[in-house]
C-alpha cells in the first residue's frame, strides 16, 4: 500500500506506532490545500482508470474468453 499511495502520489503513510509521524502527517494534510487536492485528483483519476466499468468489463470479458479458448 505504501508503495503504491507513494508511487500514484495519492496518500501518505506514516511509521508504525509512531504518533508523531501521524500527527505530523495529518496536519501536513490539514494545512497544504493543494497537496489535499493533488492528492484527491490523484486518487479519483486512479480510481477512474482502474473500475471504470466498461475497462474492467472489457478486461472481464478478455479473460473469460482466453479461459474457453484453453478449455477448448
Amino acid at each position: 500500500a505504501r508503495t503504491f499511495l507513494y508511487e500514484n502520489q495519492m496518500g501518505l503513510t506514516y511509521m508504525e506506532g509512531d504518533v508523531k509521524d501521524c500527527a505530523e502527517k495529518i496536519r501536513s494534510l490539514y494545512f497544504d490545500e493543494i497537496l489535499r487536492s493533488q492528492m484527491s485528483q490523484n486518487a479519483v483519476e486512479k480510481f477512474e482508470d482502474m473500475f471504470e466499468a466498461s475497462k474492467v468489463n472489457k478486461e472481464f470479458e478478455e479473460y473469460l474468453l482466453s479461459f474457453v479458448k484453453e478449455c477448448y
